[in-house]
């Protein structure tokens, strides 16, 4: 991207991420620089950064990567296993790059089924954001890349380096690339036990900065989560084919056909509507996250018919069409969910499909309502997320996240506990 041309769209379609780090950025940003210092003369640079769900892990890894690694004309290779980290991963750094002082151009590429193929990685790239299915497929392509460069690795979602692409890849890091590797986690001291010995060898005993999730809570940096789980007593694999499961295994995700099933099961959007017409005051200013298009729209339907009739236009979904044809714009939903609750001409409720689950701002929102079914652990933690923005950093006290379950027989990653990926401190005495 060169940011003074006007072929850089994708930068100038970007908006700036202008936000003001928290103290405990600064000190992660401080324990890397120590490390990379030390590194230089080691050239043994290994270590693991460990950050909450909704703490700015990849924004504080980017601004870091971007002003010191970056900026001294270096390079960076950032790996990760998911389609949408990949695209969080290149809009941060887009974001970010007024942070490159030093640097009038650079080069960054996606490479992944959906975007650059392995194939046209270029070794001038000065950011590599990559799959790492894609260069486990060509690991020729990934050691010329690597071979004695100085190319800054970053695994993001580091507890999946356990696995066998991860150490086939860092054992071509280990022996090619002498400023070696960090790792991105929110989970790194809570590893499935049986893999901790393998990433303590990977990337240390300790992390080089770890914060916890009771600290920011405690700092009011994150709101205190509340979680919620509401039984939808449907079986959700009613009605799926061999066709349907054949479409789980390939693409992880639910087939559009099961998507359609699930989102018109009435016993499902009944709880939905009961959940939230009960504890309206409660939840005020709420996130729904739809299965598609049309179940956000029959969603709101319903919701609109609960409440009286003065304030149905409080519930307002976003999507990339109208199947009722409203003609309201997103837009302007947008700017009115921004609107403190209750306060006349706003919206309370918006129900929405992949539109909020980030690059858009939301500091009120106390509540996240999880309709879709989803296996991804990245997912999942953007939705939380959306919640979790404590009062010190213009949020809420509380974060309700009521997640609707639904019974699995066979695909049993889609009935993640959010336990596993929250932890919910106890009261304050």
């Amino acid at each position: 991207l060169d940011r003074s041309s006007a072929a850089s769209d994708v930068y100038k379609r970007q908006q700036e991420d202008r936000r003001t780090p928290h103290e405990f950025q600064k000190e992660a940003w401080s324990a890397l620089t120590t490390r990379l210092a030390e590194a230089e003369a080691t050239k043994q640079f290994r270590g693991v950064l460990e950050m909450p769900t909704g703490a700015g892990k990849t924004y504080t890894a980017v601004h870091w990567l971007l002003s010191r690694v970056v900026n001294s004309g270096r390079k960076v290779l950032w790996v990760a296993h998911r389609q949408e980290l990949l695209n969080q991963a290149f809009r941060t750094f887009t974001s970010l790059l007024r942070h490159l002082d030093r640097r009038e151009k650079v080069r960054i590429r996606v490479v992944s089924g959906a975007h650059s193929c392995t194939t046209q990685v270029d070794p001038t790239d000065d950011i590599i954001i990559a799959s790492i299915a894609s260069l486990a497929r060509r690991p020729d392509i990934t050691k010329q890349l690597l071979e004695g460069s100085d190319r800054f690795v970053v695994i993001d979602e580091a507890h999946h380096a356990a696995s066998t692409s991860y150490r086939n890849l860092l054992t071509i890091v280990e022996k090619q690339v002498p400023s070696g590797y960090l790792g991105l986690t929110a989970t790194f001291t809570r590893t499935v036990a049986s893999e901790r010995p393998v990433l303590a060898r990977l990337f240390g005993e300790k992390p080089l900065f770890s914060i916890s999730q009771r600290e920011l809570i405690d700092q009011n940096i994150l709101s205190r989560p509340r979680l919620e789980n509401v039984s939808t007593h449907v079986n959700a694999e009613e009605g799926m084919d061999e066709s349907d499961y054949r479409h789980v295994s390939r693409f992880q995700e639910l087939s559009e056909k099961q998507q359609e099933r699930l989102a018109n099961m009435t016993p499902r959007n009944k709880a939905v509507v009961s959940q939230y017409v009960g504890n309206r005051e409660k939840y005020a200013k709420t996130l729904i996250f739809a299965i598609n298009v049309e179940h956000a729209a029959l969603l709101t339907s319903l919701l609109r018919e609960a409440i009286p009739e003065s304030e149905r236009d409080r519930v307002q979904y976003v999507a990339s069409h109208h199947p009722d044809e409203a003609t309201i714009t997103t837009s302007e939903v947008f700017a009115r969910f921004r609107e403190p609750f209750g306060v006349p001409g706003g919206v309370d409720v918006l129900v929405n499909v992949q539109m909020a689950t980030e690059g858009v701002d939301f500091p009120n929102v106390q509540t996240v309502f999880l309709v879709r079914p989803t296996n991804s652990e990245i997912l999942l933690r953007q939705m939380v997320g959306r919640a979790l923005r404590g009062t010190a950093a213009g949020g809420t006290a509380d974060a309700y996240i009521v997640n609707f379950t639904d019974d699995w027989t066979h695909l049993r990653g889609f009935d993640t506990p959010l336990e596993a990926l929250v932890d919910t401190p106890p009261p304050p005495a």
